[in-house]
């Protein structure tokens, strides 16, 4: 296997050439535990809230929309904590590859090909850009065709269509199983080798399908939603509408909230996707660690921070950290004061 995993691969000299040094390794891990803290706790909050909204609204039938929405950004905010535990068992990432020990033998082979090769991170990360692609649509429909919106917004065919992006994902990162191998002579054992060998066209064709599909088909469906709904709603016009109720005024929040979250996402993950495709295409060479690690920190923000994003929009969510920021403050304010009629009492 490693004879095989050797030919495929890159050269010696391609792998350990503009490595970054040992203090940029550690700069770029600290980085990235700055980011996973920021992860935990935006995400833990979102989901928190959100899971307890859904909670007290399960017997409101009159709310799909609502509980739908809540349902996305649930899934939106799991998988961003998943991909904050990945970080720490990643290598390269918290931890630099120059320090991580690495599995051996059989172990090593199923390591490189599942974590190190970063499947996971991908899978969570093209899934939440789905999740974003939904919501855009979501909203589109809410503008653009309101009479068809209440019947596609039911709870059960959100779930469908999230399972649906949970079930496919895995396959549509398949070649991050097939391209890493584990190569015992070498250190860093993992080493990426191309998955189509005999031909450099068809491993082209096949990389290039598959990120069509998986990120530059729903980053243009994003940006041409999004774009639609906000020249539909106005949002860029700086001037108030005395005619639009309070309802009106939501939604043309939440529009906004959409759009500037769902571009924002789709413009931290472009460069490190433009870097694979333009490496692939052999226009730069591969593996220049310095235009990567930082393309990679974009990609990772831009993936765990649509979830937060939205939610600050969302005036249910500002509400409920408002009641239970007073809900503590009151608690707090009242243990003194308990504590300081014992005192006076003793």
């Amino acid at each position: 296997m490693a004879n095989e995993s050797l030919q495929c691969a890159y050269s010696q000299d391609e792998l350990q050439t503009d490595r970054l040094p040992v203090m940029h390794q550690w700069i770029n891990s600290l980085c990235y535990i700055i980011i996973a803290l920021i992860i935990l706790f935006a995400n833990s909050l979102v989901t928190i809230v959100l899971s307890k909204q859904q909670y007290t609204d399960r017997n409101n039938n009159e709310n799909d929309s609502r509980k739908s929405f809540n349902l996305l950004m649930i899934n939106l905010s799991v998988a961003g904590l998943l991909l904050d535990v990945l970080l720490l068992i990643t290598p390269g990432y918290i931890i630099p590859s120059s320090h991580y020990e690495f599995p051996k033998g059989e172990l090593g082979d199923f390591f490189c090909r599942l974590i190190d090769s970063e499947y996971f991170i991908h899978i969570l990360s093209y899934t939440s850009l789905m999740i974003v692609t939904i919501i855009s649509f979501k909203r589109w429909l809410a503008v653009a065709r309101p009479h068809i919106f209440q019947s596609s917004v039911k709870k059960f065919k959100v779930q469908i269509v999230i399972t649906t992006i949970w079930i496919l994902q895995p396959f549509l990162c398949i070649e991050f199983v097939l391209g890493d191998a584990f190569v015992k002579t070498a250190y860093p054992p993992c080493r990426w080798k191309y998955v189509i060998c005999d031909s450099v066209l068809a491993e082209s064709v096949f990389f290039t399908v598959l990120e069509i599909i998986r990120f530059y088909f729903p980053s243009t469906l994003i940006i041409l939603l999004t774009s639609d709904t906000a020249r539909r709603m106005q949002i860029f016009q700086f001037r108030e509408d005395p005619e639009m109720n309070r309802s009106d005024t939501r939604l043309f929040k939440r529009i906004a909230a959409t759009a500037i979250t769902a571009w924002l996402m789709v413009a931290l993950c472009l460069p490190d996707q433009l870097y694979f495709t333009l490496s692939v295409f052999s226009v730069i060479r591969p593996y220049r660690y310095s235009i990567h690690s930082i393309a990679r920190i974009f990609f990772i923000t831009g993936s765990s921070c649509a979830p937060f994003m939205y939610s600050l929009f969302s005036p249910e969510f500002k509400l409920t950290i408002k009641k239970k920021c007073q809900s503590l403050r009151c608690n707090h304010s009242c243990h003194h004061s308990n504590r300081r009629r014992v005192t006076f009492t003793a």
